[in-house]
């Protein structure tokens, strides 16, 4: 099964600790060439499983992870010591993180 991608992490942290109901719908499908087929649909409860997802990372330590991400200007690809800088900080994250994969949006693009 292939991962799920999700929001921004730092909103996910938020909104699955505020202790509002919070679901998400997954739905998986097979294609080929321009046909979807559909295989599965999940329902998906979120609300409070912050542990579940996040692990012992803080809210703190998520907005680090951000603060990293940011400090590369927008329209320029990351420098090998800023590329060092935030990916270095995201394994150290992984290593005490939940179920969740934090992938870092980086490029000259975004």
């Amino acid at each position: 099964m292939d991962g799920i991608d999700m929001a921004d992490c730092l909103r996910i942290y938020d909104i699955v600790s505020s202790g509002e109901p919070y679901h998400m719908i997954c739905v998986f499908y097979h294609q080929v060439e321009n046909t979807k087929t559909l295989r599965r649909v999940y329902l998906v409860d979120l609300t409070g499983r912050t542990s579940e997802l996040f692990g012992d990372v803080t809210r703190d330590e998520l907005i680090e992870l951000r603060n990293r991400i940011r400090s590369v200007p927008k329209g320029r690809s990351p420098t090998p010591e800023e590329r060092s800088h935030m990916y270095s900080y995201r394994v150290e994250l992984h290593s005490k993180c939940g179920s969740l994969c934090l992938n870092i949006k980086c490029d000259s693009k975004s």
